[in-house]
């Protein structure tokens, strides 16, 4: 149960929701209910890329990133024309909603699309995507464990491929 929200101006809200546990900080003592942190846009503290190996050319501003899991919400921006020419694949779920800007992402090798602000995808465990190009774009990004970046050298490894790589380096000591 959460309190009620009031917008004091006109505000765009983007919720969504997560399967599990909440974890909302308890309300102050005698408020009841539970209380959200906000944290204005304007305010939040920019950074070069915190996760290995991805593209060079953004700043992200986390949110939230778990101690335990690594789950993370974050605003990632980029200014100017950027490519990354690169084939990659993650052990976590990744999903995006597009706020502003352009972006076009390789999604296999006839597959792809534009993201224009209000779009929105969600991408499965160990699916090989990468080769993107992108111009002044500011997009919302959550994963459900750690982002890690594993390389991967084309589009024909399936996500299954990806899962069994991981799988090996991993009992191979290799984690």
């Amino acid at each position: 149960m959460q309190d009620a929200w009031e917008a004091l101006e006109d505000t765009e809200l983007l919720f969504m929701t997560r399967t599990g546990p909440t974890e909302l900080d308890p309300a102050p003592a005698g408020g009841g209910g539970t209380s959200t942190t906000l944290i204005p846009t304007d305010r939040l503290d920019w950074g070069a890329n915190p996760i290995a190996d991805g593209p060079p050319c953004i700043e992200v501003a986390l949110m939230r990133r778990h101690p335990a899991t690594g789950e993370m919400s974050a605003l990632v921006r980029e200014t100017g024309a950027n490519e990354y020419p690169v084939f990659e694949y993650h052990e976590c779920v990744e999903e995006v909603f597009f706020l502003d800007g352009w972006l076009t992402l390789q999604n296999s090798e006839t597959e792809g699309g534009d993201m224009r602000p209000g779009s929105y995808f969600w991408r499965p465990a160990y699916v090989t995507h990468g080769q993107s190009r992108s111009c002044d774009s500011l997009y919302y990004v959550y994963t459900d464990s750690a982002l890690v970046n594993r390389r991967a050298d084309g589009f024909h490894r399936t996500a299954q491929d990806n899962r069994l790589e991981r799988e090996r380096a991993i009992a191979a000591g290799a984690g």
